[in-house]
């Protein structure tokens, strides 16, 4: 979602995100990180009629978009990242010969992606205790101690517009509300020691 996220809004991001994880439509991430093929275009997946995908017909239409193109950098069983590339709607779509380069250099990419990590994972790091981060219905910052301050700092910078906090928390933010289904305060483990928990007003 990062190309997408670089062109929405704060409205636009939560339906970015609403739509990968709740919502029925076709070329998930989650599903290009199963398939044998790691790259998927919008064209591909809707055979040219692309107001059949609810992400199209609701988000990219609005932005003057046409065609995109989704690939996750996958090695072996293990994905280290995802890309989304996006065509104007005057741009042709895709071709397979550009679909096919594209999930050819995935596999070198997560290599490489990997290797950085491994490579940043050399860095002695001072030790944190987990922090706590609580956000609220409209994604704000209600409270957040100075361990997740620490923990945020850890997380690639986001560039989306209008967001306070990386989208991997609004992520995680979103399927905390769903999960607790009533229940306003349900935790999400993040990677390394923070928690996100959402609260209501009503709750504040």
């Amino acid at each position: 979602m990062p190309g997408l996220l670089l062109q929405a809004d704060h409205d636009r991001v939560g339906r970015i995100i609403h739509n990968e994880y709740f919502e029925p439509d076709v070329v998930k991430f989650r599903e290009l990180a199963r398939a044998r093929v790691p790259a998927q275009s919008l064209w591909q997946a809707t055979n040219g009629q692309l107001h059949r995908s609810t992400r199209y017909r609701t988000i990219l239409a609005d932005l003057g978009n046409g065609d995109d193109v989704r690939m996750v950098f996958r090695s072996g069983s293990s994905v280290w990242g995802s890309a989304c590339l996006a065509r104007t709607a005057t741009d042709p779509p895709f071709s397979r010969r550009d679909i096919s380069f594209l999930a050819r250099v995935c596999e070198p990419i997560a290599r490489g992606l990997r290797l950085s990590h491994l490579l940043a994972g050399d860095q002695a790091a001072g030790p944190a205790p987990p922090g706590v981060l609580i956000v609220g219905d409209d994604d704000s910052v209600i409270s957040l101690s100075e361990a997740a301050r620490h923990w945020l700092a850890q997380l690639p910078p986001d560039n989306a517009r209008g967001l306070d906090l990386p989208a991997a928390i609004l992520s995680a933010a979103t399927q905390a509300r769903a999960l607790a289904a009533g229940r306003p305060g349900v935790g999400i483990p993040e990677g390394g020691g923070l928690a996100a928990a959402t609260r209501r007003p009503a709750d504040t």
